[in-house]
């Protein structure tokens, strides 16, 4: 497979450019679900920079990895969680119990 970290990371500040933008146009499940893929997609970026396998949509469990090679702050783990939580709730009606996510 060929190392194509730069094209990750070329994606990942695409998509946190995007969510900035919708959280100005007050679409802010949109802006987090875009958050969580640009976080998703600049931790991957660092995996395979790793020679890592980077599998799935958990950042937390992507930083577990990253965590398996270099140090990782406990700070980044705690964001990862909070990032994971907008994957799926941000997007669906019912990811709440009432109202619009």
């Amino acid at each position: 497979m060929p190392e194509r970290s730069k094209d990750w990371m070329n994606q990942a500040i695409k998509d946190l450019d995007a969510a900035q933008k919708m959280m100005e146009d007050n679409l802010f499940e949109w802006s987090c679900f875009a958050a969580q893929q640009a976080s998703e997609k600049a931790v991957k970026s660092v995996l395979q920079r790793l020679n890592a396998v980077a599998w799935g949509h958990s950042i937390t469990d992507l930083m577990k990895a990253v965590g398996n090679r270099v140090n990782v702050d406990e700070k980044l783990l705690d964001c990862a969680r909070l990032l994971d939580k907008y994957y799926i709730p941000a997007r669906y009606p019912n990811g709440f119990e009432s109202g619009s996510p």
